[in-house]
């Protein structure tokens, strides 16, 4: 009796299950899945570093390695969100210094003159803008400046008013090139004061130092604006514009990359602008001729 009461126990033992297996179809219940909790209903039990939380969605672009997680949001992590367009870049500049060499390098090899935003114009090689000094009350004023200095070309009769410049073509060489003869008008800004006020944005301004620093560069390689940073005060307000002057090495030697700014204030209510002057903030290699 007792050795059928002892054959009897263990079969009955041998057919109850193991009371950590829930005979679920994905549970290997394996010791390199030890951490399995049986209790999340998505848990696939085959990535090693799965601990079930409820962070883990274990989508295809979610390592969850301490390496490469770039998903938590934080202000610390600078590409956090991944977006396509959004390049949560830590160096974007707040001030003309803290441009990055790389994107002055850009701007020279491969960059516009200038950016949007900026005073520019576009012409075909055989035709070229140039300004005369100072300003002008009038078009008339103009057509006779521009005859008085090109003595050898021909005024052609076309002429073209501007909000910033009156403009007279001279043809040159025996007409074979162009000349778009300008110079600013006085009643927009005579070198001391601004039309267009009150001036409670820098736009004008922003506009006026792009203006002047065009008259000046546009023809010149290697000179771009990077772009600029505004200030609005109480009563004046001020405009830093960023930009790069080039000297082109020769054979075996490096261009070098100037990064300079220039300030403006003007006065919100008079529109009397003042150029505070041109810094020069460092010199960079380019490239290798």
């Amino acid at each position: 009796m007792v050795r059928s009461l002892l054959l009897l126990l263990a079969l009955g033992l041998m057919a109850c299950p193991s009371s950590n297996d829930d005979d679920s179809a994905d549970d290997d219940d394996s010791a390199a899945t030890a951490d399995d909790d049986d209790s999340a209903a998505t848990d696939d039990d085959d990535a090693v570093d799965d601990d079930d939380s409820a962070d883990d969605d274990d989508s295809a672009d979610d390592d969850d390695s301490a390496a490469t997680d770039d998903d938590d949001d934080s202000s610390s992590v600078a590409d956090d969100d991944d977006v396509a367009d959004d390049d949560d870049s830590a160096s974007d500049p707040a001030t003309c210094a803290e441009w990055a060499d790389g994107d002055e390098l850009d701007v020279v090899y491969t960059g516009s003159i200038v950016p949007p935003g900026y005073f520019s114009d576009s012409y075909p090689a055989d035709e070229f803008p140039q300004w005369g000094a100072g300003c002008t009350a009038s078009l008339a004023d103009t057509q006779a400046a521009a005859a008085a200095q090109f003595t050898s070309g021909v005024v052609t009769g076309v002429t073209r008013t501007e909000t910033e410049f009156y403009e007279v073509d001279v043809e040159i060489n025996s007409g074979s090139h162009t000349v778009h003869y300008r110079q600013t008008r006085c009643d927009w800004w005579d070198g001391t004061t601004l039309a267009g006020g009150p001036h409670w944005d820098t736009v004008q301004l922003q506009w006026l130092a792009g203006y002047l620093w065009y008259v000046d560069n546009h023809n010149i390689g290697g000179h771009n604006i990077l772009g600029g940073f505004e200030q609005v005060g109480d009563a004046t307000n001020w405009f830093t514009l960023c930009h790069v002057s080039t000297v082109f090495g020769d054979w075996g030697l490096y261009d070098e990359i100037t990064l300079k700014e220039t300030q403006y204030a003007i006065l919100q209510v008079g529109g009397e602008a003042t150029n505070l002057g041109t810094s020069t903030l460092r010199v960079i290699e380019g490239n290798l001729n």
